[in-house]
């Protein structure tokens, strides 16, 4: 009998800490954004208010979830990701909380889709590449440009229910970057506790109105100047590339 599908659902303040960062660091403005393993949304709201202008799209292989996709992403689809196909390689970011039993097949099909100089993001422990065999093959062959570290314990399960002790990160692509000898790591600053939790499924906050209650503070995304900022703005990663032999 084949295992249910884990439903981890990443804290709305998490995702749009990692997303701002990536903004910051790369000075991106996507336009067409698909989130691979979408849940109910929470990254779809993140999307919309960092880059407004995109047009987004979802695949989430639970029925289930069909509504809230409709609500928070434009274009969505219930299928797995990494068997649906997609008709042309025309996202600029690819972002998503992949289970992980099958990160690395949805990070091979996501390179499928990818724009020449798009960027995926996946969150993942900070342990990929270093343990696993297929982890260490894929990282040797493909190597990230960066790692944003997130500093302390995520609640991916909701309040009350345990944080996950092990230590997580955001893991970025590019298409054409994909030649280095290593990457650069940032750790991101420390969220409050009541950020790295949720309540209400994040995606769904919607049904319970704009200002919902979640964790003990009234939110539905925090600021841009309450989610503190790794790096200064004019601040961009320089990367070494392997020389040429």
């Amino acid at each position: 009998m084949k295992a249910p599908y884990v439903r981890d659902y990443t804290p709305t303040p998490v995702v749009y800490q990692g997303m701002d960062a990536l903004t910051t660091l790369f000075e991106i403005d996507p336009r067409l954004i698909l989130d691979p393993c979408a849940g109910s949304g929470g990254f779809g709201t993140v999307f919309r208010k960092l880059w407004p202008r995109a047009t987004t799209s979802a695949v989430e292989p639970r029925k289930a979830e069909a509504w809230w996709l409709s609500q928070n992403y434009d274009r969505y689809c219930t299928a797995h990701f990494d068997r649906h196909e997609v008709a042309t390689p025309s996202f600029d970011l690819i972002a998503a909380n992949p289970p992980f039993s099958r990160w690395i097949d949805i990070l091979v099909a996501s390179r499928t889709v990818l724009k020449p100089k798009g960027i995926i993001v996946l969150l993942g422990l900070t342990s990929w590449g270093s343990r696993s065999k297929e982890g260490v093959t894929l990282f040797k062959a493909d190597p990230p440009i960066a790692q944003l570290r997130i500093t302390a314990t995520v609640g991916f399960h909701g309040k009350g229910q345990g944080t996950d002790t092990r230590d997580y990160c955001w893991w970025i692509w590019h298409k054409e970057l994909s030649d280095y000898v290593f990457w650069p790591t940032f750790n991101l600053p420390r969220l409050e506790p009541e950020h790295r939790n949720w309540v209400v499924p994040p995606g769904r906050e919607s049904a319970y109105g704009s200002d919902v209650q979640i964790c003990g503070k009234r939110y539905l995304l925090p600021s841009p100047e309450r989610v503190p900022s790794p790096v200064p703005r004019n601040h961009s990663p320089r990367h070494r590339k392997r020389a040429s032999s």
